[in-house]
């Protein structure tokens, strides 16, 4: 039975990725692509005024360091959602809030999902041609 796999932020935190190189190449880890860039705190213009003050707030109450780039569709998607549940006043079809619940837990903002999430590391450490030989 295989084990759970590590999250590659993590893997190369602990020196795991230098434990067992072939591996690491053979998941193409080393090749994963690092996120874009923090979101921005501007919504698209194509949303209405409720969906871009809950696009705001989405985005003010994560992390400063988990949403990225790559994340807009989510948090503009979890905004519409948001701001249709407010105006149903809480009558929004149940598909509907289950999807609203699966996506707040993507951006860990439920207490459980909190505990999922990770934040990205933006200080980008400049390479030494000295690097090679530390271990």
């Amino acid at each position: 039975m295989s084990s759970i796999r590590v999250p590659t932020a993590r893997a190369k935190l602990t020196n795991n990725d230098k434990v067992n190189p072939a591996r690491w190449r053979k998941q193409m880890r080393d090749m994963e692509p690092d996120p874009l860039g923090p979101l921005s705190h501007t919504p698209p213009d194509w949303m209405d005024k409720g969906q871009q003050r809950y696009y705001r707030e989405i985005v003010a109450r994560c992390h400063k360091d988990v949403l990225c780039v790559a994340d807009v569709t989510v948090v503009c998607m979890a905004a519409c959602l948001s701001n249709e549940f407010e105006e149903t006043q809480g009558t929004m079809n149940i598909a509907r809030v289950r999807t609203l619940s699966s996506l707040m837990d993507k951006l860990g903002m439920s207490p459980s999902a909190r505990s999922k999430v990770q934040a990205v590391n933006r200080m980008k450490k400049e390479k030494s041609p000295l690097d090679e030989f530390n271990s």
